[in-house]
């Protein structure tokens, strides 16, 4: 099992009169079956681009990680948001190559 905190900031600055601070914050978590496929979750939140909306965007991302080889990843997820401001919800692919 494995967890991971995730704290970021940038500055923005922008012609598109949205927030120039922004932060994200996630807290994630990991276990591993059979030393293979791997069940993962991500809770997080950020500061929300508009400024005319004060609720931050808060999601839950639960996945499966399934490594085909050393090198190579693929990967489901369905994404839930928990607040107002963000995507309701969502399924997710993708696939990691580390080189």
């Amino acid at each position: 099992m494995g967890v991971h905190l995730h704290l970021g900031y940038v500055n923005y600055p922008n012609k598109l009169g949205e927030r120039e601070d922004l932060w994200h914050a996630s807290f994630a978590a990991g276990y591993t079956f059979d030393n293979r496929l791997r069940l993962v979750m991500d809770l997080g939140t950020g500061t929300n681009p508009d400024p005319a909306v004060n609720e931050m965007p808060a999601f839950l991302i639960v996945g499966l990680i399934y490594p085909l080889s050393k090198k190579f990843d693929l990967d489901v997820g369905y994404k839930k948001g928990l607040t107002g401001p963000e995507t309701d919800r969502s399924l997710l692919a993708g696939a990691t190559l580390r080189f």
